[in-house]
């Protein structure tokens, strides 16, 4: 059995930053510090979009790794079978983490095995 936490993304999810909006009916003022402010969200959005990506690039490694050591466990590395098994098995049970992906598959195992 495969422990599940080894395939957590350590990196925690960031909301998206808040574009700043300018009020209707504005003074020069208002323009002028809405200006600075959406400088700031400028920044804060490039930021946002490069952590994003990594978060995305190391959630791939971790899934990646999650299906070498499913096929593994299972016994299947070498099956030609094996990635439609896990297809299958993944929308079966994604919704629900990465414990129900291997239950499926576990389940299904035997439809691949000689």
């Amino acid at each position: 059995m495969l422990d599940f936490n080894k395939y957590r993304n350590p990196d925690p999810y960031r909301s998206k930053p808040r574009k700043p909006l300018l009020k209707h009916g504005h003074t020069s003022q208002d323009a002028e510090k809405y200006l600075g402010l959406l400088k700031a969200y400028e920044k804060e959005i490039i930021e946002w979009k490069n952590h994003m990506a990594e978060r995305s690039t190391k959630e791939a490694e971790l899934i990646e790794q999650f299906y070498i050591d499913m096929y593994e466990d299972l016994g299947i590395s070498e099956n030609p079978k094996r990635h439609k098994l896990s297809a299958i098995a993944w929308n079966m049970g994604h919704s629900s983490g990465l414990s129900e992906v291997y239950h499926y598959a576990s389940e299904l195992v035997t439809l691949i095995e000689d």
